[in-house]
């Protein structure tokens, strides 16, 4: 905690009781204030647990907003009633839910040619591949330097490349890794859809 920050920050502790994981966040939570609980997981029974003691905690008139991870929405056994209370946001690096002339095309042509249905990863990838072929068109074969430089607004997901290193196996020196999309967009659940976080 910064001592001019109006923020409390308390990690949640987990035990071990039994041979399982726990925890109880009932010391954790303020009625008086707002509640923002991070909960950067992707283990599915560990967030069905929290997600219930914090339902729990809504169910009294505690105010929380719950940030997760984006692939919560595809486990099964996860409620989605709960996520609805908790005020659920996520990112993710595109936005489908944009439905224009493009996104139409693309549906159609994916399905013609390929007898399926497009994925989110089929219009990330047109999104990039515009991307790219005009930093190759601008740049010819040096490109790859320029990637960092400029941004790009897509029809579906924005670029902000920024290069990641990792050590490299002959030493402390540092090697480029990968490049990593710093945009992203929030999203949340309200009356059980996904919407944009700024959307009321």
């Amino acid at each position: 905690n910064h001592p001019d920050s109006p923020l409390t920050v308390d990690p949640i502790g987990v035990y071990e009781e039994e041979g399982r994981r726990t925890f109880s966040i009932s010391g954790y939570l303020s009625s008086a204030d707002s509640n923002v609980v991070l909960l950067p997981s992707f283990d599915p029974g560990f967030i069905q647990n929290i997600t219930r003691q914090l339902n729990k905690s809504a169910e009294k008139d505690f105010s929380i907003t719950l940030f997760g991870m984006p692939n919560w929405l595809s486990y099964e056994d996860l409620r989605i009633d709960y996520l609805v209370s908790l005020h659920y946001h996520f990112t993710r690096e595109y936005d489908l839910q944009v439905e224009d002339e493009v996104y139409e095309s693309l549906l159609t042509t994916y399905k013609q040619e390929m007898n399926g249905i497009a994925s989110d990863y089929h219009f990330l990838g047109y999104d990039l591949g515009r991307y790219l072929t005009e930093l190759w068109i601008s740049y010819g074969h040096n490109f790859s330097a320029q990637m960092e430089k400029e941004a790009y607004e897509g029809l579906y997901g924005n670029y902000r490349l920024a290069p990641q290193f990792k050590k490299a196996l002959d030493g402390d020196a540092l090697e480029l890794d990968l490049y990593e999309n710093e945009e992203l967009f929030i999203f949340k659940i309200k009356d059980y859809e996904v919407i944009p976080a700024l959307e009321e």
